[in-house]
This record gives C-alpha cells, sequence and structure tokens, in this order.
C-alpha cells in the first residue's frame, strides 16, 4: 500500500493533536483535582456524583435546621426554667402569708412581691429569640404572645400552631411551643373538679382538693354542698346544676369522707347552717390569673374565724392550681429535653452520613493526583518526541538524494 506525503503527514499530524488533547485532559485533572469533569467522561459516575452531592446538600441542610431548633430549644428551656422558679417562689411566698402570726401589714409586703414576681413570669412568657421572634407566640411570632387588659384579664395574643423543621430523614422537630398550651392551658384543681368554699360563708368549714375514687360512677357537673340544721344536728345535702338533690341530707362529721357521684371530698371544721361548699369541673385557668389569686388572697382580711376559714380555703386552692402550673411547665420542659435530644442524635446521623458520603465521593470524582502527574510527565515526554520525530522526517524526499 502506497502512503502519499500527505497522508503521512496527516496521520502524524492528528497523532500529535491527539496527545496535545490527552495531555491537556490531564492537566486538567491535575489543575481541578477531578477525575470527572465533564459528564462525557463518565457517565456512570457523573450520577453517582449527582445523588451523593445532592444528598450531602440535604444532610448540610439538615444539619443547619437542627442547629436552629437547638437555639430555639435553649432560649426555651431557659425561659421555662425560669418560670419554674417563679412558680416555686410564688409559694414559697404564699405559705408564708398563711401563717396565721402575721400581720396585714406584714402579709401586704408579701403581695407586694409576689406582683413582681408576676409582671417577671409575664417577661418569660413575652421571651424573645435573638431580639425578633416571640418564642411562645406559636406562629405568630411578632406581637408579644400575652398581655393584660384594662379589667385585670390576661389574654394569649398568638395563634396555637407550631413551625417545624426537618431535622432527618422523616424527622421533623417544633421550633418551640405556644404559649396558650405552656401558660393558659392549665386545668383547675385536681384536673377532674375544683372545690371552693363560698365567699359568704360564715362557720369555719374548709374543704379538701378531693378526688374521682370510682370513674365509672362519676357523673361530670357542677354540685353544691349545702349546710342546714335539721332538729339540732347540722347536716349537709349535696345538690347538682339542676337543683337536683343526689346525696343526703347527712349528718356531718368533721373530717369525713362525702361521697357522691363517685367523688370524694371533706370538710374540716365547724359550718354554719347556710354555707355552701362548691364542686365544680375543672376549667382552664391560666397561672398568670393564678398568681393574682395568690396576690388577692393574701389581700383577703382575716379578722374574724369566718374570714379566716375563707382565707385558708383560697390559699389552699390557690396552691393546688399553682401546682397544676408547675407541673405543666415541667411537661413541656420534658418535651423540650426531648427535642433536644433527637438535635443531637440527628446531628451526629448527618455528620457521619456527610462524611462517609464526601468519602464516596471524592473516590467517584476525584483523581488519584500521584498516578495523574506520573501520566502527565510521561505524556509530556510523549508529545516532545512526537513532535521531534515529525520535525525531522517532515522535510525527507527522494530529490534530496539524486
Amino acid at each position: 500500500m502506497r502512503v502519499s506525503t500527505p497522508q503521512f503527514h496527516q496521520k502524524a499530524l492528528q497523532a500529535i493533536l491527539d496527545q496535545q488533547a490527552q495531555l491537556i485532559r490531564t492537566q486538567n485533572e491535575v489543575a481541578t483535582q477531578r477525575r470527572v469533569i465533564n459528564p462525557s467522561d463518565d457517565p456512570v459516575a457523573t450520577n453517582v456524583i449527582n445523588n451523593l452531592q445532592r444528598q450531602i446538600g440535604l444532610s448540610q441542610r439538615w444539619l443547619e435546621n437542627g442547629n436552629l431548633v437547638e437555639t430555639y430549644a435553649r432560649q426555651e428551656e431557659t425561659a421555662l426554667t425560669s418560670a419554674k422558679n417563679i412558680v416555686i417562689r410564688v409559694k414559697e411566698l404564699l405559705l408564708q402569708g398563711a401563717n396565721g402570726s402575721l400581720s396585714a401589714s406584714e402579709r401586704e409586703s408579701l403581695a407586694v412581691e409576689l406582683e413582681s414576681r408576676l409582671d417577671e413570669l409575664m417577661q418569660v412568657a413575652n421571651t424573645q429569640v435573638n431580639g425578633s421572634e416571640y418564642l411562645f407566640g406559636g406562629v405568630r411570632t411578632d406581637v408579644p404572645p400575652v398581655s393584660r387588659d384594662a379589667a385585670g384579664q390576661f389574654n394569649y395574643n398568638g395563634d396555637q400552631g407550631r413551625r417545624f423543621l426537618d431535622v432527618g430523614a422523616g424527622v421533623d422537630l417544633a421550633m418551640s411551643d405556644d404559649g396558650y398550651g405552656v401558660f393558659f392551658d392549665v386545668l383547675q384543681g385536681n384536673g377532674t373538679f375544683e372545690t371552693v368554699a363560698r365567699s359568704t360563708n360564715t362557720g369555719t368549714g374548709i374543704i379538701s382538693p378531693g378526688s374521682v375514687d370510682n370513674p365509672a360512677a362519676y357523673v361530670a357537673d357542677d354540685y353544691e354542698i349545702r349546710f342546714s340544721i335539721s332538729g339540732t344536728q347540722l347536716v349537709y345535702e349535696v345538690f347538682d346544676s339542676a337543683n337536683n338533690s343526689v346525696s343526703g341530707p347527712t349528718a356531718y362529721q368533721d373530717g369525713a369522707d362525702i361521697q357522691f357521684n363517685g367523688m370524694t371530698v371533706s370538710i374540716s371544721g365547724t359550718p354554719q347552717s347556710g354555707d355552701i361548699f362548691e364542686v365544680n369541673q375543672s376549667q382552664r385557668q391560666d397561672i398568670f390569673s393564678t398568681v393574682q389569686q395568690a396576690i388577692d388572697a393574701l389581700r383577703m382580711p382575716t379578722q374574724t374565724e369566718a374570714e379566716k376559714a375563707i382565707f385558708h380555703d383560697r390559699i389552699d386552692n390557690v396552691l393546688q392550681n399553682l401546682d397544676n402550673g408547675f407541673d405543666r411547665i415541667n411537661q413541656i420542659l420534658g418535651r423540650v429535653g426531648g427535642r433536644l435530644n433527637v438535635v443531637e442524635n440527628q446531628r451526629q446521623v448527618n455528620e457521619d452520613f456527610i462524611a462517609n458520603a464526601k468519602i464516596a465521593l471524592s473516590e467517584a470524582r476525584d483523581v488519584d493526583m500521584a498516578d495523574a502527574i506520573s501520566r502527565l510527565q510521561q505524556q509530556q515526554l510523549g508529545l516532545e518526541a512526537a513532535q521531534r520525530s515529525f520535525a525531522l522526517i517532515q522535510n525527507l524526499s527522494l530529490f534530496n538524494f539524486l
């Protein structure tokens, strides 16, 4: 087969160009430290690289979300711990005030401190994160969640929604708890019913918080235990909200159990005829109103024995409701602690995945630098040799030997 001079030159030149292309590719690999630069370099590896990059990006976003959830949770944990300490102090002051040896002015000093604790508790409820968003406002974070109107009523201005963020595959966490669930969703009394002495009572009777002893027989309603004289004996009778008698008349015994419709209460002291004790279904009452009731109780008159009985009844009632509020805060604190545990666990999962995925990504995408540099050197030598040989033979001709 005869090869013409132009064909020879063309093939030689093409060989040089191919070697230049290989050299340029290897130079790019060394410069970028990437084995796969364009999808056409390795379509299978490109698909693996794209999937790994997407998963790494998603895991990094989960890490960022987890950090944000942790920031809010830490703030909430601090706020709720402060609220617990305030409630503990309120109980301490109230128990001091229940001491019968204190004068009215001494109880007034305690009431003044309680007012400060109430203001402090409202400030906790209106905690802001980073000085901008209200922590306990639910989804509505632009207004203080708790306020007090001109009538002295405490209002919740947020909503009961919660903002969630994904922190892992199928794992989403609330950024915080709404203020209604923390401070307002607190049942009075024993959680089923609340007992209270009528303020117009003239005797010294004090009613216990009571309990539901037979849930199957319990009938939810508001009841009154009314005292009267039958002959020469003090008796009581229990009426429902429709004024129907459900128990009694029964002779009164100091401290004895009074049982009706699955409930048990007791009354100690000496009630008078006409005295009434209420057993009402538990309603939800915010903890701020409970603290205000503690303040009001310390300012009640205690000159007569009847006034002292009403005073101690109110103190017992407020202490019960403070315990309920304290338990509610503790419950939410437990929920916050659970979120922090999940954040920490998911952080470890995400960090481990990212570390392993980056190793896999490097194996699929990155170049072996030692091998690439060796190939680069070989290709440079090969190209230089090809160029020198081509320069030597391109001017050869039979005419040179004639």
